[in-house]
């Protein structure tokens, strides 16, 4: 996503996808990301759980330039360890 987006993390809005944010292993249900660029990023929206952690406002079908699944990272562990 190299040049779109919000300048700090590249975060785009589902109108410009199709994205799937909630397979990201930075979502937090129901409405947040956690990633720390995402969350200092002030074109993004905040929102704030209920735990009081502040989080950036995001819908299932948004995306940024952070997004990893948790899939990627087993993998990328499995090869670095060669199995």
């Amino acid at each position: 996503m190299s040049g779109t987006g919000t300048a700090k993390s590249g975060f785009l809005t589902a109108e410009h996808g199709p994205f799937r944010c909630s397979n990201c292993t930075f979502w937090r249900s129901p409405v947040g990301c956690v990633q720390k660029d995402v969350v200092a990023d002030p074109e993004v929206p905040k929102i704030q759980a209920p735990n009081g952690v502040v989080m950036g406002k995001a819908h299932t079908d948004d995306c940024c330039s952070y997004f990893t699944t948790l899939k990627s990272i087993i993998d990328k562990t499995l090869e670095e360890v060669g199995l």
